[in-house]
């Protein structure tokens, strides 16, 4: 076999140009590997920055909603108050109907012991409290008057004994 022609002052010239190309791709890598590393740790730093400030966000909107709700839950709570206080004066008031009518039903059945006008009738109560029955006949109201004559083109209205 036979060998090819060496060149060895080109082939010496390749291999120096060969590893100074290697070393200026090599330096180039790793200076390209630093420009993304550093990069890599920015877009890391924004991002870091990003989620704090979602995070603020998203307690800013938390609170409100609790402050809002909040807010609703003291206004039902004086609402029911109120509530809880007209029933007790609602209560408060069936108590003293009860008791009044307690009170009439006692006096309407018991005997009248004297009249104020000393007939010995209808007890203590002025005449207005007692019962129609335990009136006498001057403490009727006055019986109603006639209508006057009205002219002849209107009818008369009917009195108080024609209804």
């Amino acid at each position: 076999m036979v060998s090819p022609p060496s060149n060895q002052p080109t082939e010496g010239r390749a291999g120096a140009w060969i590893q100074w190309l290697g070393a200026v791709l090599t330096g180039t890598l790793a200076v390209l590997f630093v420009v993304v590393l550093q990069r890599v740790q920015e877009l890391n730093q924004s991002l870091r920055t990003l989620e704090q400030r979602l995070q603020t966000l998203e307690n800013a909107r938390a609170l409100e909603r609790t402050n809002t709700l909040e807010q609703q839950l003291r206004s039902t709570v004086e609402r029911l108050h109120g509530l809880e206080e007209s029933e007790g004066q609602v209560g408060e008031l069936a108590r003293q109907q009860r008791q009044l009518a307690d009170q009439l039903a006692r006096l309407e059945s018991s005997p009248p012991p004297g009249r104020l006008d000393g007939s010995g009738q209808g007890g203590d109560r002025p005449p207005a409290l007692l019962p129609p029955s335990a009136r006498g006949p001057s403490s009727r109201p006055p019986a109603p008057r006639p209508a006057a004559a009205r002219p002849a083109t209107e009818a008369p209205a009917p009195g108080l004994d024609q209804l």
